[in-house]
């Protein structure tokens, strides 16, 4: 009889957008016959778990970073630097027991640099090839590609050409040889096609989540706008843990809830005309499988997330705009003004993907 193979997946545990978006990745490896074993801490390994409760799961401690209210983003990092160092050290350190300990054959780590090992197969997956810094690009480019090579491969969720959505974070010149490019991935890919827009049930929907103390921060300044509408509108928190999933408020016309399941926020984003959101990698890759019109608001000082605004908003897919900029009733028209993204994800590349890496483990 053939053996299942233990496959260890970790996401990075900044926000819900590492740990949503390795949930078609599970689904593949426990459709290929892989037992999957989940390593993650608090709020993503709760909402992994919410997903997979039958997997195995070990908790994976992260760095649990809070962002800055003072000092700029770069500054921060910069002081950050030798505990992110100690981080993935650590974390290589508690790899090694784990794999140990679970019998783990494979290892698909999500942007957390510490997880590759020298007696079982590694993948790496990441947009983030070309960290977007005001100043040391070149340092941490060099620097990035060194954990890289580590693995045995490093899954690119974006398309290779030149219509896709990660722009210069992933799409540069390198010497990497070892760079595979999946396709977009998204939580709600292999669900039931999009449904036809008949006419919706709100006009906006906000979804807020990431990093604190910038959450809050941020969803205080948009609970205060929202006073004005009349209108219904959701507002879901990000806040996952078995104490958070029931909760409902109200708030004048708005609906607040802490947390959606996949297939409640699906079937919530489909009803709603506008998303508002945080401009993270994973929130732009599930707005673009379900064809919606957005308004993307970078976490401020993120490089990352103000670089994929300035990307999505040149290429005249989603609107974008700062917390300091926001006007909440006009930016709900511009919103509506762009067409989103109406592509077709695949999971071919996904599914061609893990069953190479299968065969290596």
């Amino acid at each position: 009889m053939m053996k299942h193979k233990r496959i260890l997946v970790a996401p990075l545990d900044w926000g819900l957008g590492h740990a949503s978006r390795c949930i078609p990745i599970i689904r593949e490896l426990r459709k290929q016959g892989a037992h999957v074993v989940i390593a993650a801490d608090e709020r993503p390994l709760a909402l992994l778990k919410e997903e997979f409760p039958i997997c195995e799961t070990v908790r994976l401690p992260g760095m649990d970073v809070e962002y800055p209210r003072r000092l700029p983003m770069s500054v921060f990092m910069a002081i950050k630097a030798p505990r992110f160092f100690r981080t993935i050290q650590e974390e290589n350190e508690n790899l090694a027991h784990i794999v140990r300990n679970y019998q783990i054959d494979g290892v698909i780590s999500d942007n957390r640099y510490g997880l590759y090992h020298e007696e079982v197969p590694s993948v790496l997956i990441t947009h983030q090839l070309f960290i977007q810094a005001p100043f040391f690009k070149r340092l941490l480019k060099r620097i990035t590609a060194n954990y890289i090579e580590k693995y045995n491969e490093c899954w690119i969720p974006d398309f290779k050409g030149g219509d896709n959505l990660s722009g210069d974070l992933s799409h540069q010149t390198t010497h990497l040889k070892n760079l595979r490019f999946i396709g977009p991935i998204s939580r709600f890919m292999g669900q039931s096609e999009r449904e036809k827009e008949k006419g919706f049930k709100r006009k906006l929907m906000v979804i807020l989540s990431g990093p604190e103390p910038s959450r809050s921060d941020c969803e205080k300044k948009l609970f205060k706008q929202l006073e004005q509408v009349d209108f219904e509108v959701l507002f879901v928190r990000g806040l996952v843990g078995a104490d958070t999933h029931t909760e409902v408020f109200h708030h004048g016309k708005v609906e607040i809830k802490s947390h959606l399941s996949s297939e409640e926020m699906r079937n919530e984003i489909l009803q709603s005309e506008v998303i508002l959101s945080r401009c993270g990698y994973s929130s732009v890759m599930d707005l673009a499988v379900l064809g919606k019109k957005a308004i993307f608001i970078p976490t401020e000082g993120q490089t990352e997330q103000e670089y994929l605004a300035k990307h999505l908003r040149a290429k005249n897919w989603f609107y974008t705009t700062t917390e300091k900029k926001l006007s909440l009733l006009k930016d709900i028209e511009k919103g509506k003004s762009f067409p989103g993204l109406k592509i077709d994800l695949s999971l071919d590349q996904v599914e061609t993907a893990v069953s190479d890496f299968l065969k290596k483990c």
